[in-house]
């Protein structure tokens, strides 16, 4: 069922990817593509933004966030990302 939609953008503004609706096995594999792509982007100072949207009823449905990265609230160790404590 295809109410799932993948964002991606970098910090200078660019959206690489925006989805329509899609499936949520198509979003998490989007999502693991981007990883290493958020990675690099973080790694030259750079504060991305991806997203995973859930529960779509249309392509402008934007209320639900099923997994969200935020750049300037993750922090990049060792290769690995973690989330910065609030």
């Amino acid at each position: 069922m295809k109410q799932f939609a993948f964002q991606y953008a970098t910090s200078d503004g660019r959206m690489l990817e925006d989805t329509g609706l899609i499936t949520k096995n198509e979003a998490l594999e989007l999502w693991r593509k981007y990883t290493c792509i958020f990675k690099d982007h973080m790694q030259i100072g750079g504060r991305p933004e991806m997203v995973i949207w859930h529960g779509m009823q249309h392509e402008h449905d934007y209320n639900y966030e099923y997994k969200h990265w935020k750049g300037v609230d993750m922090l990049l160790i060792d290769g690995g990302l973690w989330e910065e404590a609030t």
